[in-house]
C-alpha cells in the first residue's frame, strides 16, 4: 500500500519534493511495484525502482530514481510530476 501526498502548494521540483498540483502523488519512498507502475514506470521499472531503494535506502530527491536500471530522463519526464518523496 502506497503513502501518498495531496498537495496544493507549490515547491520546486529540483529540490527533490513535489512539484504545483493539487491532486495525489505517488511517494516513491514507500510505493510498491503496483503503485509505481500507475505513476507511469513500466513493468520492468517499477521493482527496479523498489529494489534500488532497499538496498540504497531512501530516495533523496526524486531525480534520485534516475539512477535507478531502466530509468533514463524519458522516463523521468513522464513520471515527474506523478511523484514524491517524503
Amino acid at each position: 500500500m502506497v503513502e501518498s501526498t495531496m498537495l496544493s502548494s507549490s515547491f520546486s521540483s529540483s529540490s527533490g519534493v513535489c512539484v504545483d498540483t493539487s491532486f495525489t502523488k505517488i511517494n516513491i519512498n514507500v510505493a510498491d511495484a503496483t503503485d509505481l507502475l500507475e505513476a507511469g514506470f513500466n513493468s520492468s521499472q517499477a521493482p527496479n525502482v523498489v529494489d534500488y531503494r532497499t538496498t540504497n535506502g531512501f530516495y533523496e530527491t526524486i531525480e534520485d530514481v534516475l539512477n535507478v536500471k531502466g530509468v533514463g530522463q524519458a522516463t523521468f519526464e513522464k513520471v515527474k510530476n506523478k511523484i514524491c518523496i517524503q
